[in-house]
């Protein structure tokens, strides 16, 4: 978005995508399609602190046979007819008033702002909040694949300032709705881990904001309803991490529990040289999470780890997990191309074998995104049966996923029109309607970067029940696979955590590396340096005596640690873990 001193200002931008299944041969599992969605918009940083106009706030509205319907929501006085045509799209701004919140920086907020979109054909609803430097999006789920028992996955603000922070939504869709919200830490009044009722009608929105807490974070709340709800996890700008001083604001609208699974597979977002993070949740007490066969953490319900992984991996776990994949801030690696944005992985159980993903240029102006591209994952079988628009995508062009008995490929994409000077990988299409089909299930997801910069990701879709994967994953642990190994940082849970009179802080690491670890406050603020070690493959620790670097003990409070890590290669991998100082 921006970095502390000077703020970008570029092209707005959009792409959206629509997942359907239409042939013989298609799966009937036919995900984010629907005929009736409720949803809302989170605020944007931008938005709270300028004011910003035109109206950042639009949805997008596609079809693959074609559908009449209308927009409607009595609390913001809106009533939108519209039509679309088969294959296509109609672009809607929402009035600016829509945006949850208040600039007064309420904590919490009950308000009627919540949109129903109802057609009388299948279609996909995206929602973008899309201020240049400032853009995110949401793939909407139709009613269909709601539920009642979700947990929140955002983020917590960076170096922004007091007026952003993390934040959630839920939407009721139904009157007499009852949610049972449960934060593993106090706020505004609700104590820890302690239940509270709020009460919905029809179209009534709840919105969480973090306002003044750059530390706070919502990820890990659990809300339960006694009927069908939309849950949405963010922030309002977050640096990622959060040493780092580009922002951005983050939107996801979470999947419930139902969804979740415990296959996942992750592909590196295209531009970036330093890799991503991660995070993965648990619901349930004792979930084991491996990565390329590590065991990386021991999760308890509403509990995640965070991680930076820069190659292509295996997530698994013993229960049903969420994941989401984060671009990092451009400044974490000199990355013009780049910007925070937060998108869930679909579970290989819900991949599907058909998606149709619009990259948009048709709205007034220069309303795209500079570039978008697709990270496909196949099974090795079909990884010469993918196509986009009938055009065959080599089976050179995917790499095996760790011994998952899958392979990943990005695809570079620009629609119509656009120019196609920069190429990530070994393929490019130009497709306004990029219809992407497979023999076998393949996962999609969607991402862009501008230069402003600016970014978006979601996911391309879900299926509306389970499938089961063309082949079982195994993974092999990392310290035994074959192919060439690069370097791969997993911080692990500090011990204790809180700490009051010391702290050991483990890691792991795929290959030899010389680590460097700093503590730094929530602001920002560099605490201490613990130096730089040079460490062999495997799970390491170092102790922290919670004092500064001029010896003094450090205040009670949340704590980051920064890991990075080089190796003899040149990779190069950052991490960073919380640590909770309690005297």
């Amino acid at each position: 978005m921006k970095t502390q001193a000077h703020l970008w200002r570029a092209v707005l931008a959009l792409a959206f995508a629509i997942f359907w299944a239409n042939s013989a041969t298609a799966s009937t599992n036919f995900g984010g399609m629907g005929t009736d969605f409720w949803l809302a918009f989170t605020p944007n940083f931008e938005d709270q602190l300028h004011n910003a106009s035109p109206t950042p706030l639009s949805l997008f509205i596609t079809s693959a046979d074609g559908a009449t319907g209308a927009i409607t929501s009595p609390g913001l006085g809106i009533n939108i007819p519209f039509t679309v045509a088969p294959n296509g799209y109609v672009h809607i701004p929402i009035t600016a008033s829509a945006a949850l919140g208040d600039t007064s920086g309420s904590p919490e907020l009950v308000e009627s702002k919540g949109i129903e979109v109802a057609s009388d054909n299948p279609i996909a609803v995206y929602g973008m909040n899309n201020i240049s430097a400032s853009s995110d999006g949401f793939q909407a789920l139709s009613n269909a694949l709601l539920g009642t028992d979700y947990y929140i996955l955002g983020h917590q603000e960076g170096n922004v300032g007091s007026i952003a922070g993390a934040c959630g939504a839920v939407v009721a869709i139904e009157n007499g709705t009852i949610l049972t919200v449960t934060m593993p830490f106090a706020f505004n009044g609700h104590g820890v881990n302690a239940p509270y009722a709020i009460p919905l009608n029809k179209g009534q929105t709840y919105f969480l904001g973090a306002f003044s807490a750059p530390g706070l974070d919502f990820s890990g709340t659990r809300i339960q309803s006694n009927q069908a709800i939309v849950v949405y996890g963010g922030s309002m700008a977050s640096d990622i991490p959060v040493t780092d001083t580009a922002a951005d604001m983050l939107v996801e609208e979470i999947f419930p529990v139902n969804l979740w699974g415990q296959n996942y597979l992750s592909v590196p977002l295209a531009t970036r040289s330093g890799g991503d993070t991660f995070r993965v949740l648990a619901s349930q007490n004792g979930t084991s999470v491996n990565i390329n066969g590590l065991n990386v953490a021991t999760l308890n319900q509403g509990g995640f780890v965070e991680l930076t992984l820069t190659a292509s991996s295996q997530i698994q776990a013993n229960h049903p997990v969420l994941v989401a994949q984060y671009s990092n801030s451009s400044t974490y690696d000199a990355q013009p191309l780049a910007d925070p944005s937060e998108m869930q992985l679909q579970p290989l159980e819900r991949y599907c074998d058909q998606y149709v993903l619009a990259p948009d240029n048709a709205v007034a102006g220069p309303a795209f995104f500079d570039i978008s591209f697709f990270n496909l994952v196949a099974p090795a079988a079909a990884t010469g049966a993918v196509t986009i628009n009938g055009i065959t995508i080599p089976a050179a062009s995917f790499s095996p996923i760790a011994s998952s008995g899958y392979s990943a490929a990005t695809v570079t994409v620009y629609p119509p029109g656009a120019g196609s000077g920069y190429v990530f990988g070994s393929v490019s299409v130009t497709c306004s309607v990029c219809v992407v089909q497979s023999s076998l299930p393949i996962g999609v997801s969607v991402y862009g970067f501008n230069g402003s910069p600016d970014a978006y990701s979601y996911p391309g879709g879900m299926a509306l029940t389970p499938v089961t994967p063309t082949s079982t994953p195994t993974a092999t642990p990392a310290s035994t696979v074959t192919p060439e190994l690069r370097l791969s940082l997993v911080p692990l849970e500090p011990n204790p955590n809180p700490a009051s009179s010391g702290v050991w802080i483990p890691y792991s690491i795929s290959i030899d590396a010389s680590v460097d670890m700093k503590i730094y406050d929530v602001s920002g603020e560099m605490v201490r340096t613990l130096g730089t070690e040079s460490k062999s493959a495997g799970t390491h620790e170092r102790f922290w005596d919670l004092r500064n670097s001029d010896g003094a003990k450090t205040a009670s409070g949340i704590y980051l640690v920064l890991f990075h890590a080089r190796s003899a290669s040149g990779d190069e991998a950052k991490a960073w873990k919380r640590c909770a100082v309690v005297r």
